[in-house]
């Protein structure tokens, strides 16, 4: 890193030390005047303007600023980082099926600890998933647990399985009510059936066609742990 970077980080450090001072416009405005004259030429200054929109509470303009730096690049603390907190931007725009998908996909981090499991779960609740929700909040935390931790993780994984197991015995129930020699005229298996390539995470194209601009601004364009080498700094 250069001495000029390392004024320039210093300079973003002290902003944020002196979060609290600013009003939303200020605070937009004084990282928008740092943005403005980083040296590097990564996607460093459109995630801490990013930031910046995103804790002022300008969800819109947060989000095309994180995207932005993805398109940049950057290392691999900070892209730890935004995938948290596009994440959490993308939930609190309502666009559910891609906050899941990047939190989903987000790295494990020293820098972010739990938190992206955190955000899944808050993402998993608002879309109505919510034994989902409370499963990946709860395993979330196990390792923090001195003991217990093969105990929580049985319940954690018994909401999501008891679920698949009513449902299963429902669709035999069902079977057993049809009378025996009543003919039974199947339609043709529907194509989510049919065998496909798995890609973006588990998405299958079905889910792409549905969801168009969330697999080309997520998941899709996110590669996380695979910074360019030049940005790992």
């Amino acid at each position: 890193m250069t001495a000029e970077s390392e004024q320039w980080e210093a300079a973003v450090a002290d902003l944020w030390g002196r979060f609290d001072s600013f009003d939303r416009e200020g605070g937009v405005a004084a990282m928008q005047a740092l943005a403005d004259r980083c040296p590097a030429e990564d996607g460093r200054a459109a995630f801490e303007l990013a930031g910046m929109y995103d804790s002022m509470g300008f969800e819109t303009e947060a989000g095309t600023e994180y995207e932005c730096a993805l398109e940049l690049g950057l290392n691999h603390d900070r892209h730890a980082q935004l995938a948290v907190q596009y994440g959490s931007t993308l939930r609190n725009l309502g666009r559910l099926d891609e906050a899941i998908a990047v939190l989903q996909a987000a790295p494990m981090h020293a820098t972010t600890g739990s938190a992206p499991r955190v955000g899944l779960s808050l993402a998993l609740h608002r879309a109505g998933r919510k034994d989902e929700a409370l499963r990946v909040a709860i395993e979330a935390q196990i390792d923090a647990l001195p003991r217990y931790q093969r105990s929580m993780h049985n319940y954690a994984a018994a909401l999501t399985e008891s679920a698949t197991s009513d449902e299963s015995a429902n669709v035999d129930a069902e079977l057993r009510r049809i009378p025996e020699r009543t003919a039974i005229c199947l339609p043709p298996v529907p194509f989510a059936m049919h065998p496909f390539p798995q890609d973006l995470h588990g998405s299958p194209p079905f889910i792409r066609s549905q969801y168009p601009d969330s697999l080309s601004t997520s998941a899709a364009r996110l590669s996380w742990g695979h910074a360019p080498a030049e940005l790992v700094a």
